[in-house]
């Protein structure tokens, strides 16, 4: 019996005090997402245990982000420990996470999504993206038209997507702290990525396929 009880309900609550902090699931989150606004952040039990905790923060209507926090020099299994680890990042608190790896990652998320060539495609839908870009093409043929699009395939990333011939590419950027990272480099501005992109769309790269 207790066995079947862990398995349903693999979340530990947590004695963390923080305004982001909730003692919830991940499917209680599933519920709330629709409310909460781009760039809302929860910070809730890992399933991982009670040595982790899962930032979750909202990129687009029906996609979230959820980053593992590892949680180090804890004085007891309940309690907030006092190194966190993401990736191979340290830091002191939540606060410290929120200020320096997540807020960043959602300004940077605002420039794509007001971005002059941003298009909503219902979280990746690459035939929508084919059919705005043929269009495009048509109103204008000497011009390569490009667009951006969020995905829910692969939260944290977006897509690009470019016509220069008859044929669509799709390639995928991911949004991190310090930047853009588009084909293995970092791009402190979506300007900067953009430009390089311009300049290069012709190199041989591995196409997203979705």
């Amino acid at each position: 019996m207790a066995k079947a009880k862990a398995k349903t309900n693999p979340y530990m609550s947590r004695l963390i005090f923080h305004p982001y902090f909730k003692n919830i699931s991940y499917d209680q989150l599933a519920a709330m997402e629709p409310e909460l606004e781009p760039g809302a952040i929860i910070i809730r039990p890992s399933r991982k245990g009670t040595d982790h905790l899962t930032v979750s923060w909202k990129i687009d209507d029906g996609i979230m982000q959820h980053i593992d926090v590892s949680e180090k020099e804890k004085t007891n299994s309940f309690s907030l420990g006092k190194l966190l680890i993401i990736g191979d990042e340290e830091f002191e608190d939540l606060d410290e996470i929120v200020a320096r790896h997540v807020q960043p990652m959602a300004s940077l998320v605002r420039d794509v999504m007001t971005y002059k060539y941003y298009r909503d495609s219902s979280g990746g839908d690459r035939a929508h993206l084919n059919a705005l870009l043929q269009h495009e093409k048509s109103l204008n043929p000497d011009r390569i038209p490009y667009f951006l699009s969020s995905t829910k395939e692969r939260p944290g990333y977006f897509i690009l997507a470019y016509l220069p011939n008859k044929n669509p590419h799709f390639e995928l950027f991911s949004i991190r702290p310090e930047g853009f990272k588009f084909r293995q480099l970092i791009f402190p501005t979506l300007d900067r990525m953009i430009t390089w992109f311009k300049e290069h769309y012709n190199d041989a790269v591995n196409y997203y396929r979705g």
